[in-house]
């Protein structure tokens, strides 16, 4: 078995109470929640000379002493363990003895192994010995990163710090499941109140005292709470007590803001300070210092989606130029009360800065971060192949939250149903399917079973007397125009898949079979008008998993008549260079060849399984790329006459889910392990093996995003996008549990 590389980090480290041990602190769970079994993360814990002894959780291995005797000591322990073979060094001024903090140099001059450097401060117009220190610091370094763009100019700029050496991962924030605020409100004792927060450990950088004298001045203090969260910076209170609270709460008393201003004097653990901000109106950062880099304040407030108040800090600068926050000079309390009656009076401006901050926050997400962090350690670490990525936790919840008593709503503002678009036939047989897939695997899961007749009756209700299904229902689930202009075959043939799939299923009762039977009976005449060939490869495969599960069934014939008509579409188009069905690519390419291998595994015609192979690796030669996954976007062009252009952008759950089913197949039937790697890289396109490298899905909704733009993943979680990607991640589980009873088998 090899060994993982070590990887150990440098920074102050909980317990004890700072920002910035609990930045590394995030930063290693994070890692290690995606790429455990890629790298050993371990610390070294900076401590102060006169400093009890604190009790660090396993990972720290080695305990500092912030002096050039700790550093020199430290060197010489990362040279003489061979399992270390990548240092992160944390930087901030004042983390480390002497000048500047160039007693830490005495370390990484002596290293002789790599190390990577993280600045949380970059400051401007710098003095020549601190300007020594950072060049210095970074041009030991493999690479030095920046969580802003501006902190990067300023290193070019200023510092003389080539490009080449800098990378910008911005600060991370954390997701959890949305609860609406006015639940936290009622919760938190503030309902029908408008409320402000600011968090962090206190000091009289914060400026807190501006937000009082601009609380005074607000209009409609009555309805407005103002939470000041967070106990003194220890750091503070050995220098000046608790005289700045009390100053604080003094000036509370002089405004007459008694009934408006709540102190929480308490370090706040994670969910507690999510909670507060996420039913948070408006976040005010009151910062004094212009020359602040960067604030994992501001940052949480972002990813909470709060409308942000905040001094024009470099960080600040940055949101504002992407219009996802407002800004007040420093120290005019006047401004900020300004500001603040503007958004307490605009309910559609805050919304507006609320959804700007949320996108624009996306980046900061700690599961991106990680992968950020992790393409670093591997090419520092000149690790070969793609990264092992841990399989994301199922999690059915946005599942459900959009799913209704008619059924599973078509689109989403975000994680919340846009009731106005209605349904479709096509999303709700696809969410049987999945349903049912699920409940294959985890037969012991009663609690969503509802669900099957929801979406049963869905399907049933779009069914004409006649057998033709229509697709689009509006909210009120009535039939839309739309119905009318647009070929439903490929949503039939869905329904279809999904019928077959409670026919199959162990889990569906006698009732929901009958009806299912009953449906598809009225629908089977009419099969032989289906013309779109992704339709007749989902029926191709409805058919074949009915007989492969049930001999009662026979649909060979049927299935031959359909194989039959690919491989003429097939052999009428396909070329020496072009191995395809049709003249073009377009979407959901992979359900053609995946017909003709359940077609194989019926009828073992070896034709039907000849031309899967070959269309299936034409797909791959035009999707795969040195370990990455770019699937044909609604924006590419790849035809046979004309020059291929392969967009980038525009790529959607639905391409990444058809491919990881048809590899599935492909897998069965050929036994070729090269089919089964493929289906895992596939998969992790949603992890983040993608053009962004950015996540794809959404870890505390379990809802998959909309795509990946040229402005970032769509973070709309509509129900093809999630469906594509649950069905994609109970593939990936369902392979998982049969290779490891082969395992215990074999």
């Amino acid at each position: 078995m090899i060994s993982k590389p070590k990887v150990l980090f440098i920074n102050s480290y909980p317990p004890r109470e700072c920002g910035i041990a609990t930045f590394t602190q995030d930063t290693i769970n994070a890692i290690n929640k995606s790429f455990k079994s890629n790298f050993d993360l371990v610390v070294a814990a900076l401590n102060e000379h006169s400093e009890v002894d604190r009790i660090y959780p396993p990972e720290v291995i080695f305990e500092v002493e912030k002096s050039i005797d700790g550093y020199i000591a430290l060197s010489e322990k990362i040279n003489a363990d061979d399992s270390i073979k990548l240092v992160v060094l944390e930087h901030e001024f004042g983390l480390y003895s002497g000048e500047f903090g160039k007693d830490i140099l005495e370390l990484t001059t002596r290293l002789t192994k790599p190390y990577v450097l993280v600045l949380h401060t970059v400051l401007p117009n710098p003095e020549v010995q601190m300007q020594s220190v950072v060049f210095n610091l970074i041009n030991n370094s493999e690479l030095a990163i920046v969580m802003t763009a501006h902190s990067m100019r300023l290193l070019i700029n200023t510092y003389q710090i080539p490009g080449h050496k800098i990378k910008i991962i911005p600060h991370g924030f954390h997701l959890r499941p949305s609860v609406p605020p006015q639940v936290l409100k009622a919760k938190y004792n503030c309902e029908n109140k408008i409320v402000l927060s600011t968090f962090g450990l206190l000091s009289r950088n914060k400026g807190i005292e501006l937000a009082l004298d601009a609380l005074k001045q607000v209009t409609r203090r009555d309805f407005t709470i103002y939470f000041v969260l967070g106990k003194t910076h220890p750091e503070v209170i050995k220098h000046e007590g608790e005289s700045y609270r009390e100053y604080l709460e003094q000036k509370v008393r002089e405004n007459g803001l008694e009934d408006n201003v709540r102190f929480i004097n308490r370090f706040l653990e994670l969910d507690e300070l999510l909670e507060y901000l996420e039913m948070t109106d408006i976040y005010l950062f009151t910062s004094k210092d212009p020359l602040q880099a960067i604030s994992g304040t501001l940052t949480y407030a972002l990813g909470a989606r709060c409308a942000v108040l905040t001094t024009p800090i470099s960080h600040a600068k940055e949101i504002l130029d992407q219009n996802a926050a407002l800004s007040f000079d420093f120290g005019d309390s006047q401004d900020l009360a300004s500001k603040i009656n503007k958004l307490i009076d605009d309910e559609a401006l805050r919304k507006e800065l609320s959804i700007r901050a949320h996108i624009l926050s996306r980046k900061g997400l700690w599961e991106n971060i990680a992968i950020a962090y992790a393409d670093i350690f591997k090419d520092i670490l000149k690790i070969k192949g793609r990264l092992v990525y841990t399989k994301p936790k199922l999690n059915l919840d946005h599942f459900i939250n959009i799913t209704d008593e008619i059924g599973m709503y078509q689109f989403t503002d975000f994680e919340y149903p846009n009731k106005e678009y209605g349904y479709t036939l096509d999303d709700n047989a696809r969410a049987l399917y999945v349903l049912l897939k699920y409940r294959a695997i985890y037969p012991e899961d009663e609690s969503v079973t509802y669900l099957e007749a929801i979406y049963l009756n869905f399907i049933k209700s779009c069914q004409l007397k006649d057998g033709i299904f229509l697709n689009y229902v509006d909210e009120f689930g009535k039939f839309t125009d739309q119905n009318y202009y647009v070929n439903t075959d490929e949503a039939a043939s869905r329904a279809v898949l999904g019928l077959c799939e409670v026919l199959n299923s162990k889990s569906s009762n006698p009732e929901s079979k009958a009806t299912a039977k009953a449906i598809l009976n009225t629908y089977i005449p009419l099969i032989p008008q289906v013309k779109s060939p992704r339709a007749v490869g989902k029926l191709i495969k409805a058919f074949s998993g009915l007989m492969l599960a049930n001999n009662t069934y026979d649909f060979k014939s049927r299935i031959t008549t359909l194989a039959d008509y690919l491989c003429e579409l097939y052999d009428n188009t396909a070329s020496e260079l072009w191995h395809w069905f049709e003249n073009n690519l377009s979407y959901s390419n992979s359900d053609i060849p995946e017909g003709l291998f359940y077609a194989f595994e019926i009828t073992k015609k070896e034709k039907y399984k000849t031309i899967a192979v070959q269309s299936l690796e034409f797909l791959i030669a035009n999707m795969y790329h040195e370990g990455m996954i770019n699937p044909i976007s609604n924006r590419s062009q790849i035809t046979k006459e004309s020059t291929n252009h392969i967009d980038q952008f525009g790529q959607q759950p639905v391409e990444i889910a058809s491919l990881i089913e048809c590899l599935e197949i492909a897998y069965k039937v050929t036994n070729d392990y090269r089919y089964y790697d493929l289906l895992i890289c596939a998969f992790t396109w949603f992890m983040g093996n993608n053009v962004l490298h950015q996540i794809v899905y959404n870890p505390a909704t379990g809802g998959g995003h909309d795509g990946i733009e040229a402005h970032g993943v769509n973070l709309n979680q509509g129900a093809e996008s999630t469906l594509s990607y649950l069905v994609s991640l109970l593939t990936v589980e369902k392979l998982l549990k049969q290779r490891q009873l082969e395992e215990q088998v074999s």
